[in-house]
């Protein structure tokens, strides 16, 4: 196994990012709804990372019997603040919010997270100048331009559909000419995909989920999701010791999608 670490590439983004001429101090909003204990650990991520750029951190934390209304109306004042330069809807929240209405109220030129309509639309008009990529879909980019691993003509199976990261990815992926199969919850027969794949890209989120029945030889495995284990380690969607023996590159849970993520939303911020 070949781990592919994202700390060097997330260590160049921000190397990156200091080196443009005259910088700003740069104010992130971020927006949680609700308690949620992988929520935090990303914001406290995001907010370490933003501190060493010089930048701020605001969170609006709101509990989750709020209504829609409410936080509609904090992110139109939020958009019409111009001391604030980003703001994020911290994800998951509850189902009784219209999620795609807070994410298109957000400002375009505010939406780092590239959730917007606009934002998406230009991603799938290839129109990358225009707008923000999605963090997470755009540090998988990342760690696969980095390792050198090829997508033209590649068989890629994504085990999520969300718009956060699953539909934007694909986009991404299909954009560079790949052949992109998106699986979800409702698959049948996952390893008639997986095994078939030249590339499994997993963000479901549950720990230890695929074994390396799930997998085989001479594959990239990028690995988003995290959670805890059974023994409260953090973990990610594959049984790290079921498949350590398999030649494959891997990337690993934590260490590898999580800082590039972190350092991709920060030069959307700083873009």
């Amino acid at each position: 196994m070949k781990l592919l670490y994202g700390k060097t590439i997330a260590e160049k983004i921000y190397k990156d990012i200091l080196a443009k001429p005259f910088v700003s101090k740069k104010t992130l909003a971020i927006i949680l709804i609700g308690d949620n204990s992988a929520s935090e650990i990303y914001i406290k991520n995001k907010r370490i990372a933003l501190q060493k750029l010089g930048g701020e951190t605001i969170i609006f934390r709101l509990e989750e019997k709020i209504n829609q209304e409410e936080v509609e109306n904090l992110i139109i004042k939020l958009n019409s603040d111009k001391s604030i330069d980003g703001i994020i809807l911290q994800l998951p929240i509850a189902d009784q919010f219209n999620k795609n209405q807070l994410l298109s109220l957000i400002d375009k030129n505010k939406d780092v997270d590239g959730l917007n309509p606009y934002n998406l639309g230009n991603l799938i008009q290839s129109d990358y100048s225009k707008s923000y990529i999605p963090a997470t879909p755009f540090a998988v980019m990342k760690i696969l331009s980095f390792y050198q691993i090829d997508i033209e003509s590649k068989n890629i199976v994504i085990i999520n559909n969300s718009l956060l990261f699953g539909k934007p990815l694909a986009m991404l992926l299909s954009n560079k000419l790949a052949t992109v199969t998106i699986c979800n919850h409702k698959t049948q027969n996952i390893k008639d995909f997986t095994l078939k794949a030249d590339i499994v890209i997993s963000a479901v989120g549950k720990a230890k989920i695929w074994d390396k029945s799930f997998l085989t030889n001479n594959q990239t495995i990028i690995d988003v999701g995290i959670s805890k284990d059974e023994d409260g380690k953090i973990s990610g969607d594959f049984d790290f010791d079921s498949i350590q023996n398999l030649d494959i590159n891997y990337t690993p849970v934590p260490g590898g999608v999580g800082p590039v993520t972190i350092a991709c939303l920060l030069h959307n911020l700083y873009s």
